[in-house]
């Protein structure tokens, strides 16, 4: 199973704490997602530096899992940033073509992200993007409970989109990451469960054998 980090962080310190420490075991051009939450979209504020993420830039592949306020969805700064992959809330944008131009002129990969508290079957893929992200617990804080309603959402997609690649985030343990998986997931993102141990190394490893 592909396994990426997430930094959720309210400080600079553990900021730059979990980005060092994922250095030092993971391989050169894994991906990393970054938690960017702003209240009131999101329960809490993330910490987040571009000058700290542009050091590992040639190391990592960054993704930016976007839980901004509206007004600042169409801030083209996104697109100049370290990210490679730029993940907006599905109800959140009004212009799915303004960035679709922004992403394909600064070369970045757009991917959306739906939540398992506010999933409608009427959703509909943006044409070009392929990539999605099932939120299934709520936007901002790391160590909240999975959803088990995600695993229904993965299966309508995944039915409904055979193409596409499935990320899941949100409340991921091994027992949460095979199910995940058997709905059809490509991809787990882990915070808590990888961060909050006394060895993460091992923590991440344990995922990604599933």
């Amino acid at each position: 199973m592909k396994v990426f980090p997430v930094i959720n962080c309210s400080t600079k310190g553990c900021f730059e704490k979990r980005l060092s420490l994922a250095k030092s075991f993971l391989p050169k051009n894994s991906w990393v997602s970054i938690d960017i939450s702003q209240k009131p979209f999101a329960r809490s504020h993330s910490f987040f530096d571009f000058k700290i993420l542009r050091k590992y830039s040639d190391y990592f592949k960054f993704e930016g899992d976007l839980m901004i306020n509206k007004e600042e969805i169409y801030n083209l700064g996104w697109f100049h940033s370290p990210f490679k992959r730029l993940l907006f809330y599905w109800r959140q944008v009004e212009d799915w073509n303004f960035l679709k131009k922004a992403a394909r002129k600064h070369k970045k990969i757009l991917g959306v992200v739906v939540e398992a508290d506010y999933f409608s079957s009427r959703f509909s893929l943006p044409q070009g993007i392929r990539f999605i992200q099932v939120l299934a617990v709520s936007p901002g804080p790391s160590a909240q409970k999975f959803s088990p309603q995600a695993l229904k959402i993965i299966k309508f997609l995944r039915k409904k989109y055979p193409y596409a690649t499935i990320s899941v985030d949100g409340g991921i343990n091994p027992e949460v990451a095979q199910k995940v998986k058997k709905a059809g997931a490509n991809i787990i993102v882990s915070s808590s469960y990888i961060w909050k141990s006394k060895n993460p190394q091992e923590r991440f490893w344990e995922l990604k054998k599933i």
